[in-house]
């Protein structure tokens, strides 16, 4: 009789800790939970004009690496100067819209969260050894340049002058083909703002440009397949370009 009551007495004591351990650990999931959930509304509630403005300039410092990495790879392999010119000019470039990005970042609203309060201590030892938490590693952002191929570097450069005043009808000299008579820099220029990007679509473009029987249906080929801005000084230049290998 009496080990009967002992076994009851010890049997209502473990299952007495037992509520008290999984109290405990509910509290603490609640806790997890509000905080969780202040950080979330926080970010919900973030500029979004602010983030676009940072998302756009972080594309174009993307290209921006792309073409240096371009320049790089030719500049090892020729040892023309102007190419050196064309990235140092790429350089300066990408400074400026990192200098804008940083002036973003530090206009961004920062929300003042409040100190995490104590959590209630859990003191209920672990049953088994705690595995080892890996670290996890993101995936390195990998950069892949091809070089355009409607870009002849040999052939490009030579259309290229050390200023950049001169409009660029000046700085084209005759070409054999419309491909030949785009510079490297421009080349990127284009694809960059005529092309959202699009090297393939503007070697196709550019290839059906050369190929017009005259000015007016290069003219009609590029404003159905490009929609130029009157406004956009790439579109001009590249109509500058038309105008003068077709002249």
């Amino acid at each position: 009789m009496g080990k009967g009551c002992a076994r009851r007495i010890v049997t209502t004591f473990s299952f007495g800790c037992i509520q008290i351990h999984l109290f405990r650990i509910m509290i603490t999931l609640l806790f997890a939970f509000r905080y969780f959930f202040i950080i979330y509304f926080y970010i919900c509630s973030v500029n979004t004009d602010c983030v676009k403005d940072m998302q756009t300039l972080l594309n174009d410092i993307e290209l921006d690496i792309q073409e240096l990495k371009c320049l790089m790879q030719a500049i090892s392999s020729d040892a023309n100067p102007t190419l050196k010119i064309v990235a140092k000019r790429n350089i300066q470039q990408m400074k400026a819209r990192l200098e804008a990005l940083q002036e973003l970042l530090e206009e961004a609203p920062t929300a003042v969260v409040p100190p995490l309060e104590e959590l209630p201590a859990v003191t209920t030892p672990l049953t088994g050894p705690a595995s080892p938490v890996e670290p996890v590693v993101p995936d390195t952002m990998k950069l892949d340049c091809e070089e355009p191929e409607t870009v002849h570097t040999a052939e490009a450069l030579q259309t290229v002058v050390a200023s950049a005043s001169p409009i660029l009808a000046e700085r084209i000299k005759p070409a054999k083909d419309l491909r030949h008579a785009i510079s490297l820099n421009d080349s990127f220029r284009f694809v960059r703002e005529l092309f959202a990007g699009d090297a393939a679509r503007m070697n196709e473009v550019v290839r059906r440009l050369g190929e017009a029987p005259s000015l007016d249906k290069a003219m009609d080929i590029f404003a159905s397949e490009v929609h130029p801005d009157e406004e956009n000084e790439a579109a001009v230049d590249f109509m500058e370009l038309l105008k003068k290998y077709f002249s």
